[in-house]
């Protein structure tokens, strides 16, 4: 769990494989106004390689990656 830091918005992509978390991530993104923060969770490893390069090109910032219980915790600024 990302802990310390007000969470806007939690999605739950665990259970999906990829390209499926990416998708609804970057919907997320969209969606969501600037300053604001997204946590993700997911068990796809392969998200761990994608979700910063969605930061990358989206122009947020990954905060912090947890893992946890066999999860990922992606904390993202909008």
């Amino acid at each position: 769990m990302v802990v310390n830091k007000k969470i806007d918005r939690i999605i739950d992509v665990s259970g999906l494989l990829s390209p499926g978390p990416d998708l609804i991530i970057r919907k997320a993104l969209a969606e969501m106004e600037k300053g604001k923060t997204l946590e993700v969770i997911s068990n796809d490893k392969t998200t761990r390689k994608s979700i910063p390069s969605i930061c990358k090109r989206g122009k947020c910032r990954l905060v912090e990656i947890v893992e946890e219980g066999g999860l990922l915790h992606f904390l993202i600024e909008t």
